[in-house]
């Protein structure tokens, strides 16, 4: 995560060998890549802030404005570290045909808040579609920001129209 945090150029297979007081070769046993290792920080980092944004509270009425007070308080825990996330998506985005597992974990986290938020008063069909559709805006408007197409204003006007468009 330190190295993360320097961005995804600082995160080297060396310096991450070095800190864990282990053979290159037991690095590279358990993580192929250096997208591997990111991918892992990413998803524990994800899980952290979806823990921290469910223990704050789902706010509002209807699932739509739970679903927006959500997201938007997940997205902004994640711009709170804005080299971290860059490094995160851009590992996200690169192939890594071994990153199925951490991707897996990332969209259970993601369509777990998801479903919460959304709440039971909505069919499970349609919970199942908004948190595609919500996930897919999620992810675009990240690349967006991080390849610096779209600004944070951006994300959120996505993020709250795939709301609108998933849940009415």
């Amino acid at each position: 995560t330190e190295l993360a945090d320097q961005g995804y150029d600082a995160v080297r297979m060396q310096d991450l060998k070095d800190r864990a007081g282990v053979a290159l070769g037991t690095l590279y046993a358990d993580f192929p890549s250096k997208n591997m290792v990111i991918l892992e920080v990413m998803a524990d980092w994800m899980e952290r802030l979806v823990d921290e944004q469910v223990a704050s509270g789902h706010v509002g009425g209807t699932p739509a404005e739970r679903t927006e007070t959500t997201i938007l308080g997940l997205l902004d825990r994640s711009l709170a570290h804005p080299t971290r996330l860059r490094t995160c998506v851009q590992a996200f985005v690169m192939p890594e045909p071994m990153g199925i597992e951490p991707v897996g974990r990332l969209e259970v986290i993601f369509g777990r808040v998801l479903f919460e938020a959304i709440g039971d008063e909505v069919d499970m069909e349609q919970r199942i579609d908004a948190t595609r559709v919500i996930g897919g805006a999620w992810l675009a408007s990240l690349v967006a920001w991080m390849t610096e197409r779209r600004d944070e204003d951006h994300i959120r006007d996505l993020l709250r129209s795939a709301i609108r468009a998933g849940l009415g």
